[in-house]
């Protein structure tokens, strides 16, 4: 039962504000501007793609490493699936600390959840990680990418004949990732989402986002 509290830590490293920090490093309050959501999107839209990018990539290894070290050092002490069992556990509360920090408002746990995933199936999340890169560069629209890489997991996982409790709990994490972004959806079928171009800032119109 001691390898469970790994749970406390995995929430905290979860809790670390990297999106606020890049933000203000470009000069900018994630809160204060664009939609107000501390997350890379919002970043690239307000500082462009370079910082959006820096701060996906540090939100993405708050889920890959406490993930993959449970992968890695706990498999000596635990069955496989244990393990398995374990790394869920921490790759949630990554989730957990990121969407609901002490303190501040959270983000929508995208990246995060995407790093745990590259983790635990690291053919489906790097499949993932480009599907999301490839519609980006076409809608512009982070909204839908997001979605089309979040569907490419449990089927990607179901082919690939993963234990069938990992199957569900992927498509729980679709399920979420369609939760998450429900307003953005909303407005997608108004068309009056926002867009995300290169330079960001530059085709954002200030509406309230989640």
């Amino acid at each position: 039962m001691w390898a469970y509290l790994v749970v406390i830590p995995a929430y905290l490293v979860g809790n670390l504000p990297f999106a606020v920090l890049v933000a203000r490093m470009a000069g900018h309050d994630v809160y204060a501007k664009g939609s107000g959501n501390p997350g890379a999107s919002n970043i690239a839209r307000i500082a462009g793609w370079r910082w959006g990018l820096l701060a996906m990539a540090l939100d993405i290894l708050k889920g890959f490493v406490p993930t993959l070290a449970v992968l890695v050092f706990m498999d000596e002490y635990l069955s496989d699936q244990q393990t398995r069992v374990l790394a869920y556990l921490v790759a949630f509360f990554c989730m957990l600390g990121h969407v609901v920090p002490i303190g501040r408002k959270g983000g929508k746990g995208i990246a995060t959840g995407g790093g745990a995933v590259i983790a635990l199936f690291p053919p489906a999340g790097i499949a993932a990680i480009l599907t999301w890169a490839v519609v980006m560069k076409i809608t512009k629209l982070p909204v839908i990418s997001s979605l089309v890489a979040a569907a490419v997991l449990p089927i990607w996982i179901t082919i690939d004949h993963y234990y069938l409790w990992e199957c569900v709990l992927v498509t729980l994490l679709f399920c979420f990732v369609v939760l998450r972004h429900i307003p953005n959806i909303r407005r997608f079928i108004r068309r009056e989402e926002n867009t995300v171009t290169k330079h960001g800032r530059d085709k954002y119109r200030e509406t309230e986002n989640s």
